[in-house]
Parts: structure tokens; C-alpha cells; sequence
């Protein structure tokens, strides 16, 4: 009636298709011989059943005629309250509706009800419009291929991401956690010598940090004192039984102060300045506190070497190297002769390259602490005199140091004369040798 003329063929096509696919279902399953041993069983359905299904019938085929020119447009008027006023459908349409219904039907019948036409007919005979229709004109396909394709792949890859990326944070933050609290466990065993090896290490870590981010000069000395530091943290976390990781751990973490102090050794026999490796910054203000008000004291991290220090760092770095070798024969609690031994190391290295009374003292200390416990327990048979008597050196020591406080509180102007006086027969002494100004760090960076 609008030129619609595909929209008409295509309504036709489905009412053939429709009649054809009903029918086909109905002689499939109700025609035709018994094919279940149960067959003889079935029987007609209650009227109950069978009368609604009379009364849809009889209107599903008197509804195709209704807007016909036949029977008017009374059901559009009465349902719109006598507004409609669109054209009844021509009659025709029903009739060709009608028959390609009926010749949908016949078809079916041949084919499935009195089977003589063959059901490979139509596919014989267009078997791509066959292969077509078999596969549901490829939609099934289509959704595979990409829907299904697609959410297919977004479920595998945050599959991947949960039990690789979020499982395995999990597991990393767990682990670390476990890794931690064992590790801390193990810490806690109740010896002193532990203690104090954890209470050096945090002291010496905090320097070190405090050196190698305030510092204005190369910190070479730092790192030449403060390396053995890392053997002591490293052998923390070894079990004691290891004896083997804990013997070569041990030993290697003697060797980084040996080359740094041979290389230094070596570079100074070329001419190279010293003084160039000194370092001084302040460390604790001691102004800002309220019972000091003169600026004048002032604690200064301060480190510097000479020839003779020199001398001795190098010695000391080996006798360090050759005690962490011979450690072979100890057998009784390696873990801690190692730990002390390198903290022996440190305080030693210190005490030669100490540039003020504050950092000697806390060096020597260092060294006397680790002393005394090296030879009380791993001294050998008869340690009792040589460790009391370190001990009394220590306290000797420690009133040495209380009374060198007391003198540079009482004369703080004259705190550091001595380094500066030093410091200033270096400058000459270097000036007259013509000695160049050559980086000694520049230098072990770039070979």
C-alpha cells in the first residue's frame, strides 16, 4: 500500500517459513509410526486443555481477515473510540498470506508426514542457502568470534592480573611481613652481644646516612670506615648454623676498607693531598638547647687522615682481613665473633681518622666494647685478667673523655685550634712540594 515491497516478500517468506517449521514439529511428534515403547500410553488431552486452544485457533485464523475490506475497520474504531480513520488492508493480502500458509503445510507434509519428498531436497538443491540457514545465517559465528572472543579475553587477562599482579602483592607484602618477623625473631635471643651489635649498627647507620647527605667533601673516609657496617647487617639475617655463609660473608666485608685504604696508601705515594679527603660539617648544635646559648658549641662530625693516620688505617684494614682468615679455627658462636670483629674494625678505622675529641672517644669506645667481648668469650682458656683488664681501660677512657668535655666547655674558643692549625701546616707543607690538586675520589671513579 507505501511500496513497501520488500517488507511485503519478506512477511511472505515468514509466514511460508512458519507454517512450514509448525507443521514440520507437528508431524514430527504426533505423526507417523510409534517410535517409544511407552507410545501406547499417550491419550488426548482434558477439554479443559484442548478448548482454549479451539477458541485461539479459530481466532489466530480470523484475525488475518480482520481490516479487510470484507469485514471493514470496526476493530480499529471500536478499540479508538471511533478515531480511526486509517484504510482497511486489501483483501488480497489475506488470501496470498492464506495460501502460502497452506502451501507452507503441504510442504511439510510431503516431507514429514507422508515422506514423498526426500529432506535433503531443498539442501541438494541450494545447499549454500542450506549451509546458510543451518548456521542461523552466521549470527552464532559472528557472537563467537567476537563477544564471546572479546569477554573470553578481558576474563583471562584479569585472571592474570589477580593471581599474578593482586595475589602476588599480596604474597610479596605477606612475605616480607614473615621475612621481617622471622628475621626479628631470630634478633631476639636474649644475648647481649646481639644487643649491642644491632644498638652499633643503628648508631653507625645513622652516621652514615647523616655523612652521605650533609657532607660537603668526597666521604671517601666515611665509606672507608663505615663499610665493614654492611657485613654486620648482612650477617644479621644468616642463620647460625650456616657456619660456611658466615665465614666468607664475614671475610668479604673486611676486604672494601683494605682496598680503600690501599688505594689511598698508593694515591698519597703519588702526591696526591690528603686534606682533600678531610670532612667537617656540624652534627649537633648543642646552641640550640636551653642552657647553651653560645654558639660556640657546636658537635661537628669530623674526619681527616695524614700520613702517619694513614699508616695506621692500613694496618688496621689488614689485620682486620688476616683475623676474618684465621676465624677458621673458631668454632663456638662465629655469627658473633664476626659481628664484633667488624664493629672491632670500625671503631679501629675510626679512632685513626677521628679529627676531633667527641668522635675519637665514641670510636674508642666502639672499639673497647668490641675488644672486651672478643676476648671474654672467643680469648681462650684464661680470658677472665685480659678482659677485666679491658674493661679497666675502658673506664679509664671514659673519665679521659669526661674531663676533655669539661676542659672544652670551659674553654670553647679554643675547640678545633688544633685541626685548624693542621690543616694550615698541610697547606704550607703541600704549597712549598708543589703537590697537584688532583681528586682522589675522581680517581676511583674513574679507575
Amino acid at each position: 500500500m507505501n511500496g513497501s515491497v520488500e517488507l511485503f516478500w519478506l512477511a511472505v517468506a515468514a509466514a511460508l517459513l512458519t507454517s512450514f517449521y509448525m507443521f514440520r514439529l507437528f508431524f514430527l511428534v504426533f505423526a507417523g509410526e510409534a517410535r517409544h515403547r511407552h507410545d501406547g500410553d499417550a491419550h488426548e488431552a482434558p477439554m479443559s486443555m484442548v478448548g482454549p486452544m479451539v477458541v485461539l485457533g479459530v481466532l489466530s485464523v480470523a484475525a488475518g481477515y480482520i481490516q479487510t475490506p470484507w469485514f471493514g475497520s470496526f476493530l480499529g474504531e471500536w478499540l479508538t473510540d471511533g478515531t480511526y480513520h486509517h484504510e482497511a488492508a486489501p483483501g488480497w493480502i489475506a488470501v496470498v498470506a492464506t495460501i502460502v500458509s497452506l502451501a507452507g503445510i503441504l510442504l511439510a507434509w510431503l516431507m514429514y508426514g507422508k515422506r514423498t519428498v526426500p529432506r535433503d531436497w531443498l539442501s541438494a538443491r541450494a545447499p549454500h542457502g542450506y549451509e546458510l540457514l543451518r548456521r542461523h545465517y552466521y549470527i552464532d559465528d559472528l557472537y563467537r568470534w567476537t563477544v564471546v572472543a572479546l569477554v573470553s579475553f578481558i576474563s583471562r587477562l584479569l585472571a592474570y592480573v589477580d593471581r599474578y599482579l593482586v595475589e602476588g602483592l599480596v604474597r610479596l607484602v605477606t612475605g616480607t611481613v614473615s621475612a621481617a618477623a622471622s628475621a626479628g625473631s631470630r634478633g631476639q635471643n636474649g644475648q647481649a652481644q646481639t644487643y649491642g651489635a644491632v644498638t652499633v649498627a643503628g648508631l653507625a647507620i645513622l652516621v652514615v646516612i647523616f655523612a652521605l647527605t650533609g657532607g660537603t667533601g668526597y666521604e671517601l673516609l666515611s665509606l672507608l670506615v663505615f663499610s665493614p657496617l654492611l657485613g654486620i647487617v648482612l650477617l644479621a639475617f644468616v642463620r647460625r648454623t650456616d657456619a660456611k655463609t658466615i665465614q666468607w660473608l664475614g671475610t668479604a666485608a673486611t676486604v672494601p676498607p683494605l682496598l680503600l685504604a690501599l688505594f689511598a696508601f698508593i694515591q698519597a705515594g703519588r702526591g696526591f693531598r690528603l686534606e682533600q679527603l678531610d670532612e667537617a660539617y656540624d652534627w649537633v648544635r648543642l646552641a640550640d638547647l636551653p642552657f647553651f646559648t653560645d654558639a660556640a658549641y657546636v658537635i661537628r662530625y669530623e674526619l681527616s687522615i695524614d700520613g702517619l693516620s694513614l699508616l695506621f688505617i692500613v694496618l688496621t684494614a689488614v689485620l682486620g682481613t688476616l683475623a676474618a682468615v684465621a676465624s677458621l679455627l673458631v668454632k663456638v658462636e662465629k655469627k658473633g665473633y664476626f659481628m664484633w670483629l667488624l664493629a672491632l674494625e670500625i671503631g679501629m678505622l675510626g679512632v685513626f681518622a677521628a679529627a676531633n675529641f667527641i668522635w675519637f672517644f665514641l670510636f674508642l669506645e666502639v672499639t673497647l666494647v668490641a675488644m672486651f667481648l672478643l676476648v671474654g668469650k672467643w680469648g681462650g682458656f684464661d680470658v677472665g685478667s685480659p678482659a677485666l683488664a679491658a674493661w679497666r681501660v675502658a673506664v679509664g677512657v671514659c673519665l679521659q673523655a669526661a674531663d676533655c668535655a669539661a676542659s672544652s666547655l670551659a674553654h670553647p674558643r679554643s675547640r678545633g685550634s688544633a685541626t685548624a692549625g693542621r690543616d694550615a701546616s698541610r697547606r704550607g707543607i703541600a704549597e712549598n712540594r708543589g703537590i697537584r690538586d688532583d681528586s682522589l675520589w675522581d680517581r676511583l671513579v674513574s679507575g
